[in-house]
């Protein structure tokens, strides 16, 4: 178990007390079922392209072309921002063709691209082993998560709209403080991300190889966060709140077992060089 997962599980917490603690339940609730969307993006990332990343990487240290597989790595952020661009203009597209779209999609679209970006870029960090820039990188989030929610609620209101500007704000200045430690502490140039051919290579092995983790990761999504709709639908947003601190605190112990166990096996999996194979 490393320290940035401890310091995640205890900012997830300190954020449930805060939203519990000054929401409405029903508005709760209605948090609830949004940050589900949000969440696809999250475990699709982090089953998928965040296997990836480490395994391609090591795949290009073997060939001896380390740059090259740290430039993918940067490519990859640069497809999320172009995937980011392409769904507003989708939301934006369908209001124009005069059919509704709850703003708070756009709030969860952006915040789950700027969650999704800050999981790769600490995955930057972590294979060339600079795992301190991914504590800071999660203190500061944790620090920026817990202190705007506090200040919105006590100065602006405890809304679901409240809560996803805490949430969005505080996000954007993680990836911000996040692209400055890329800048300043890897060789990440992102005009040379677009020609090199042996980057593009790479970004194709790192997509070949996630894409079947990330179905599992979307099938993993839907069995997790399913059973709150079907709540919803039948019982209110007030039940789903509950169920959701509920699951939450409940799963705690569980998250730490399967921290603890990844961080003893990845290095394994992901160092291996018998999987060439695979991609």
């Amino acid at each position: 178990m490393s320290l940035g997962q401890l310091i995640s599980i205890a900012s997830m917490l300190i954020v449930i007390k805060l939203t519990t603690t000054c929401m409405d339940m029903n508005d709760y609730g209605r948090y609830g079922l949004l940050i589900t969307l949000g969440s696809m993006s999250s475990l699709i990332t982090h089953i998928g392209i965040n296997s990836g990343i480490p395994r391609i990487y090591s795949l290009s240290c073997s060939e001896s072309k380390n740059n090259e597989g740290l430039k993918a790595s940067g490519k990859v952020l640069l497809d999320s921002f172009k995937l980011l661009l392409g769904l507003l203009l989708v939301l934006v597209m369908l209001t124009g063709f005069g059919i509704s779209i709850d703003t708070h999609y756009y709030f969860v679209i952006v915040f789950s691209w700027i969650t999704t970006t800050n999981l790769i870029i600490n995955d930057v960090h972590n294979i060339v082993r600079k795992r301190a820039l991914v504590v800071a990188s999660l203190l500061f989030d944790a620090i920026f998560k817990s202190s705007i929610l506090y200040v919105v609620f006590h100065y602006y209101s405890a809304s679901v709209d409240a809560v996803f500007m805490a949430l969005a704000s505080s996000a954007f200045l993680t990836i911000s403080f996040n692209v400055f430690l890329l800048y300043r502490f890897h060789d990440l140039k992102f005009k040379s991300l677009i020609s090199d051919k042996h980057v593009q290579h790479y970004r194709k092995k790192i997509y070949r190889y996630s894409w079947p983790l990330g179905v599992i990761g979307f099938v993993a999504w839907f069995q997790i966060y399913c059973d709150r709709w079907i709540i919803d639908y039948f019982l209110g947003a007030s039940v789903v709140a509950k169920f959701n601190v509920m699951y939450q605190i409940g799963f705690t112990p569980a998250s730490l077992a399967i921290g603890l166990m990844s961080g003893i096996f990845s290095p394994l999996i992901y160092q291996s060089k018998d999987q060439k194979d695979l991609v």
